[in-house]
């Protein structure tokens, strides 16, 4: 079976998630990011580009406690 039939599968099955499209700005050194990781071959997609960093943000805030007082709040000591 290809790659093909078992993404088509995987679609009428329910198998796969269900992807949005959304659009977003960047500034253009974010941009040179993505097209370069895309250039070289890193990504397949600026799609994948944005997926990774975004599970990155995602475990960054998980692994770091969020302080209660936010910098520069709090009394001085």
């Amino acid at each position: 079976m290809s790659n093909l039939d078992m993404r088509l599968r995987a679609v009428f099955d329910g198998t796969m998630p269900f992807r949005k499209t959304m659009n977003v700005s960047l500034t253009p050194e974010l941009e040179r990011f993505v097209v370069g990781r895309v250039a070289t071959g890193r990504c397949g997609s600026a799609s994948e580009v944005v997926r990774a960093a975004l599970r990155l943000l995602g475990r960054d805030e998980c692994a770091v406690p969020q302080s209660p007082t936010p910098v520069g709040r709090g009394s001085a000591v």
